[in-house]
């Protein structure tokens, strides 16, 4: 998914497909996926469009991994929601799954670079980030990618930190 050219094919199928959608800036991309910026009825989305892999051993592929993520975001606010109102849902694009999300500010790659951070403001979020894994490993789940870009930032949830740490750990 590197390439820029294929890129800008998926985005021309998925205006296409979603003729009502303002597609905007990217936002980021992988191995197997792409995100872009959307807008739909004045509100604002990343759209995460995943290539459908080849069906696993056990049959369940993408369908799996989209039902385990709606799952898991209702368990915690540490997993970014998939956005599934009435008027859209996840969409099939040939072999592409449009995942409409919420829009974060910022990658936590992107807010470390920003600003400097003390050991004060990163407690908050190395907790935010525990208790998302914990989330994953209960579902036993394993993120084969963790990394600073790959954890994204909701500045609210950061200024928003409840202080509920009483050091038992």
């Amino acid at each position: 998914m590197a390439s820029t050219l294929n890129q800008s094919l998926l985005l021309s199928e998925v205006k296409q497909a979603l003729p009502d959608w303002k597609f905007g800036n990217l936002l980021g991309f992988g191995s197997y996926a792409v995100v872009y910026q959307a807008e739909f009825h004045e509100m604002r989305f990343a759209v995460k469009l995943i290539k459908e892999p080849k069906p696993s051993k056990d049959g369940k592929g993408l369908r799996s991994e989209l039902d385990l993520h709606g799952l898991l975001c209702h368990s915690t606010p540490f997993i970014v929601p998939l956005f599934t109102p009435r008027f859209f849902s996840t969409a099939r694009l040939g072999n592409w799954v449009a995942m409409p999300m919420e829009l974060c500010e910022m990658t936590l790659e992107q807010y470390c670079q920003s600003t400097p951070l003390t050991e004060e403001e990163v407690r908050p979020l190395v907790k935010m980030m525990v208790l998302a894994l914990l989330v994953l490993k209960r579902a036993s789940v394993t993120h084969r990618d963790i990394k600073l870009s790959n954890w994204l930032v909701k500045l609210s949830s950061v200024d928003d930190d409840d202080e509920d740490d009483d050091g038992d750990g």
